[in-house]
């Protein structure tokens, strides 16, 4: 005898392909496309800056100085190990891109041999390094630097940080860091935390004068 095999009717497959298109858009719908890509550039910036952070200890325990030191600079042309010191990451003292000034922004990074700072030429960063974004000459805006801070004498902590876009980071009070960023040369003063949300409710993120910054460490 024949055996008869059901299969699905034209009519079942067009109800759950019905089924399954509602469902994703109502998905879609609660994932704010804009969001995520706010989100992915954010955790981009936060390992560039941890790369970073991470390539300037390397630099200093095998030189026993930073970048920015009066060892690379030449007395008194560099910053001394015991003062406050804020950098962006276009100023060759950063040390991804080169200059003649430890702590003027550069206008090319990448491109030569000529135009890498001290980590790209001690192999402690890769050359592919200065052409993300934050070093870029053609994305020269506030919200694609990365921002250095290193606290006074010899020990001081070194922090890099970044203005975040998602949403979600620009309201976590206890990951957010006011830099002290009041000048135009733009580079922080200070790393105190942000402890109310009135704080960050006054912020307008256009800018690094108007932002607050996620930090490594945090």
């Amino acid at each position: 005898m024949k055996q008869l095999r059901e299969g699905f009717t034209l009519v079942e497959l067009l109800i759950v392909i019905s089924l399954i298109a509602i469902l994703s858009v109502a998905v879609l719908s609660t994932l704010n496309p804009i969001e995520q890509t706010n989100k992915a550039r954010d955790a981009k910036f936060q390992n560039d800056a941890a790369e970073a952070l991470s390539a300037m200890e390397r630099y200093y325990a095998s030189q026993q100085y930073y970048p920015w030191d009066d060892d690379v600079w030449g007395t008194g042309a560099g910053a001394d190990e015991s003062v406050v010191l804020g950098l962006t990451s276009r100023m060759p003292g950063f040390g991804v891109c080169a200059g003649s000034t430890y702590n003027v922004e550069t206008t090319s990074c990448a491109g030569t041999n000529s135009k890498y700072g001290e980590l790209i030429k001690m192999d402690e960063l890769k050359s592919s390094f200065a052409q993300k974004d934050p070093f870029s000459d053609t994305i020269a805006t506030d919200l694609n630097r990365l921002y250095l801070f290193k606290e006074a004498g010899a020990g001081g902590s070194v922090y890099v940080c970044f203005i975040p876009k998602a949403k979600a980071n620009r309201k976590l009070s206890s990951k957010l860091k006011d830099l002290g960023i009041t000048t135009t040369d733009g580079v922080p003063t200070k790393v105190d935390s942000v402890t109310t949300q009135a704080q960050i409710d006054a912020e307008t993120w256009v800018n690094r004068t108007n932002s607050f910054f996620k930090c490594v460490p945090q």
